[in-house]
């Protein structure tokens, strides 16, 4: 489902509220969510539509740095700061 306040962000929902999310941005896909099967069988879906690579773990996106320590997500510009 196409998300009303952000034309470039999916969501899906399943009856157990479970949920995963599909950002756009030209050709890049950020996919997130809170169980890794739906993920995988989204990801699988769209690769039989699209031609598509799995980079794994997000670290770097559109001049955002995405860093994880101790179960936690810091997002940085840090290649923005002159």
């Amino acid at each position: 489902m196409r998300s009303q306040s952000d034309p470039k962000m999916y969501t899906k929902f399943n009856a157990k509220e479970h949920v995963v999310l599909i950002s756009l941005y030209v050709d890049d896909l950020i996919i997130t969510g809170n169980l890794v099967k739906l993920i995988d069988g989204i990801k699988e879906q769209l690769s039989q539509v699209f031609e598509m690579k799995d980079l794994g773990e997000l670290n770097y996106y559109l001049g955002l740095d995405v860093l994880r320590d101790d179960g936690k997500i810091f997002i940085t510009q840090g290649k923005c700061v002159i």
